[in-house]
């Protein structure tokens, strides 16, 4: 699929900004459980594919699902509500084409999902439930490429 050659570090609050307003414009709301969750899987489709990180930013194991604390803390204001769309709409997101397009199938395939549905899936994997009983509740990017590899 992607080439690591040509792959930059996302941004993880532009990367956060492209996944809201995907979701706006498939007028689907999105709050920040939801955001926090397709980081998640965002995150170990990069791993999978590429065998890159795809932002540098940690994913830490919260009880209700992963979380990226910045991005979680970032939205927050929204509480369960959904998030409303950016006001700089313009920005774009700066990445190689293959990594865009990435990018743009993993978020479009799990916008299908419902929210319990992509909860119960992401509590049943190894890498979050492993995580939730560590000090630290990060979910290592290491962990994260050995379940889905």
């Amino acid at each position: 699929m992607g080439n690591p050659d040509d792959h930059i570090k996302l941004d993880v609050f532009d990367l956060s900004e492209y996944i809201i307003k995907f979701y706006h414009k498939i007028e689907k709301p999105i709050n920040n459980n939801r955001l926090n969750n397709v980081l998640y899987f965002v995150q170990a489709y990069f791993l999978m594919q590429i065998d890159e990180v795809c932002f540098i930013d940690d994913i830490v194991a919260r009880e209700y699902g992963p979380v990226v604390p910045a991005v979680y803390t970032k939205y927050s204001q929204y509480g369960i509500d959904p998030i409303p769309l950016p006001k700089n709409t313009e920005k774009l997101l700066e990445a190689s084409r293959s990594d865009a397009q990435l990018l743009f199938e993993v978020v479009d395939f799990t916008s299908e999902w419902t929210n319990s549905a992509m909860m119960n899936l992401i509590h049943d994997q190894r890498p979050y439930r492993h995580a939730l009983n560590t000090h630290s509740r990060i979910i290592a990017p290491a962990k994260l490429k050995k379940y889905f590899g």
